[in-house]
C-alpha cells in the first residue's frame, strides 16, 4: 500500500476514536469538518464533533452566530456546539437535524420557514413545533422547509403563494409543520428548490410537486401541481436527488445523471440551452457519479474515484474551471480529480468536502460565501480557513 495512503487510513481511524497527532495537517475535532451545505449566498460545515461553522451572507441571521454580520471565515452558530448530524441551507435560512432526530433553524422567518409558529427573524437557533425528535432529513427551498420523518413521511412549513408545501392551500402561510398530501409513510429522501420539492420513494422512484412554469416537476407538462405527481421514467431506480432554482436531477443506481426543468444556461448539461419536461440524460454522464448537487442554474457531480465535475452558468467562476465561460456539459473543477466525498452548490458558489475534513470554495465571494477570509471572487477552488 501507498505510505502516504495508509498514513491518511490511519489517521482517519484514530480520529474515530480520539483527536490525536497524526502529522502536520492534522486538524482539531472543532476544525475537521464532516458535512457541508451551501444557501443562497452563505455556506455551513458540520465538525466531527458534532457542531456547526457557518460564513457568508448573514443579513437575515442565516449564520446563526446571534449577528447580522456577514462572515469570511467559519463562526460557531450559537448553542450547536455538539449534537447535530445533519445541516441544510436555504436562501435566507438554515436548519440543523440533530442526533435526537430533532429540528433546529434560524434566520429568515417571513414566511414562516423557521416553522416555530412566528413570523419573526430568529439570529440564533429555535426548535421547529413538534419536531423536537421522530426527523430523519430536512430539504430547504428558498423560503420553506420540509422534513422526512423516521416513519418515511413529508412535512412542510413556510412560503406562501406556491404550491411547494404540498397541500391543496398555496395562499396561506404555514407557520408550523403540515402533512404533504399522499406522502405519510415510504418516501427515503427529499430536495427543494425555489418553489419545488421532490421526494425520493423507497422504491426508488421520484415524485414532485409545486411550481412547475419550466417542467421541474418533470411530468411532461408547464402546469402547477398542488400535489405530488409521478416523474416521468423515473418510478425505480433512482438512488439520489436534487433541485434548486426551476430545475431538477437524478442519480440512478447505475451512477448516471439525468435532469429536467429550465435549461437557459445549460444546467441540464445535455448540450442545449432548450428546456426539458421530462428527464434526459447528462452527457458523458452515464456511469460512475456518486453524488450530485445542483446550484441556482449550474450543476455539480462527485465521481466514484473522488473528481468533481460541474456545468451550466459560470459567470462568477461557480464551474471551478478557471474561466467564466458557460459548459453546456460537464467539465472538471480545477484540482479536485481525486480525493472528495462530499459537494454542495449555492446560488454562484459551490463548495467540496476532502477526505482530511478540509472545505474547498469556489465561485462568487462578494459575501464571503467562501470562507478564506476575503471576499475576493475565485475561479478554482480555495481552501475555507479553519
Amino acid at each position: 500500500m501507498n505510505t502516504k495512503l495508509r498514513n491518511t487510513i490511519i489517521c482517519i481511524l484514530v480520529l474515530s476514536i480520539t483527536i490525536s497527532s497524526c502529522g502536520s495537517n492534522q486538524l482539531s475535532e472543532d476544525t475537521q469538518f464532516v458535512a457541508i451545505a451551501a444557501g443562497a449566498d452563505h455556506t455551513c460545515a458540520l465538525t466531527s464533533a458534532g457542531g456547526v461553522k457557518c460564513w457568508g451572507d448573514n443579513t437575515y441571521g442565516q449564520l446563526g452566530d446571534g449577528t447580522t454580520s456577514n462572515r469570511t471565515t467559519p463562526v460557531d452558530v450559537k448553542g450547536l456546539e455538539v449534537g447535530v448530524s445533519f445541516i441544510s441551507a436555504g436562501f435566507g435560512h438554515t436548519c440543523a437535524l440533530t442526533k435526537d432526530g430533532g429540528v433546529k433553524c434560524w434566520g429568515n422567518n417571513y414566511d414562516g420557514e423557521l416553522g416555530d409558529g412566528t413570523t419573526t427573524q430568529r439570529l440564533t437557533p429555535v426548535d421547529v413545533n413538534g419536531m423536537t425528535s421522530g426527523v430523519s432529513a430536512i430539504a430547504l427551498g428558498s423560503s420553506y422547509t420540509c422534513a422526512l420523518t423516521s416513519t418515511g413521511g413529508v412535512k412542510c412549513w413556510g412560503w406562501r403563494n406556491t404550491y411547494a408545501e404540498g397541500n391543496d392551500d398555496p395562499t396561506t402561510k404555514r407557520l408550523v409543520p403540515v402533512d404533504v398530501n399522499g406522502l405519510t409513510s415510504g418516501i427515503s429522501a427529499i430536495a427543494a428548490g425555489t418553489a419545488h420539492t421532490c421526494v425520493l420513494t423507497s422504491d426508488g422512484g421520484v415524485k414532485c410537486w409545486g411550481s412547475n412554469g419550466e417542467g421541474q416537476l418533470g411530468d411532461g407538462t408547464t402546469i402547477n401541481r398542488a400535489t405530488p405527481v409521478d416523474v416521468s421514467g423515473l418510478t425505480s431506480r433512482v438512488s439520489s436527488i436534487a433541485a434548486n432554482g426551476y430545475y431538477t436531477c437524478a442519480l440512478t443506481s447505475k451512477g448516471s445523471v439525468r435532469c429536467w426543468g429550465i435549461n437557459l444556461a445549460g444546467q441540464l448539461g445535455n448540450g442545449t440551452t432548450t428546456n426539458q419536461t421530462t428527464p434526459i440524460d447528462v452527457s458523458g454522464l452515464t456511469n460512475g457519479v456518486t453524488a450530485i448537487t445542483a446550484g441556482g442554474t449550474y450543476t455539480c457531480a462527485l465521481t466514484s474515484n473522488g473528481k468533481v465535475m460541474c456545468w451550466g452558468n459560470n459567470t462568477q467562476g461557480q464551474l471551478g474551471n478557471g474561466t467564466i465561460d458557460q459548459q453546456i456539459k460537464p467539465t472538471d473543477v480545477s484540482g479536485l480529480s481525486s480525493g472528495i466525498i462530499a459537494i454542495t452548490a449555492g446560488d454562484l458558489h459551490a463548495c467540496a468536502l476532502t477526505l482530511d475534513g478540509i472545505v474547498k470554495c469556489w465561485g462568487s465571494n462578494f459575501l464571503g460565501q467562501l470562507g478564506d477570509g476575503t471576499i475576493i471572487q475565485r475561479f478554482a477552488p480555495v481552501d475555507v480557513n479553519p
